[in-house]
């Protein structure tokens, strides 16, 4: 995922969604850190920051967001809010999943964000 400024979204990643900093990569046109849980459950989540001809993120009509499952939704909101997200959905709890829990936010560089919480 391009960023525009990769310790800053590294570090919402982090301190907000509750990932883990798991690689970093220095490579000759872009440096980048991956993210994810320490138990590799859910995979990983690669930030990209190109070092040169870059200027503004396109997000673009093919991605729609990414999901994150978390152990606390309200916290995991509550914690991204406070590190500059915009909450876009408000933690709720949806009878017809069997009680699965989400809320989304848009984080530092307007991605969508979908934090779930399994019952």
């Amino acid at each position: 995922m391009r960023v525009s400024d990769l310790e800053r979204s590294a570090e919402f990643y982090v301190n907000a969604c509750g990932l883990s900093r798991l690689h970093e990569i220095a490579a000759s046109t872009f440096d980048g850190v991956i993210v994810g849980r320490e138990d590799g459950v859910g995979g990983g989540l690669e930030l990209v920051r190109e070092r040169e001809g870059f200027e503004t993120i396109d997000i673009g009509t093919g991605f729609v967001k990414t999901v994150l499952t978390v152990d606390d939704v309200d916290l995991a909101t509550e914690r991204a809010g406070a590190a500059g997200a915009v909450v876009v959905m408000e933690p709720q709890s949806l009878a017809q999943m069997g009680g699965l829990r989400l809320s989304m936010v848009r984080d530092l560089d307007g991605y969508v964000v979908e934090f779930v919480q399994r019952p």
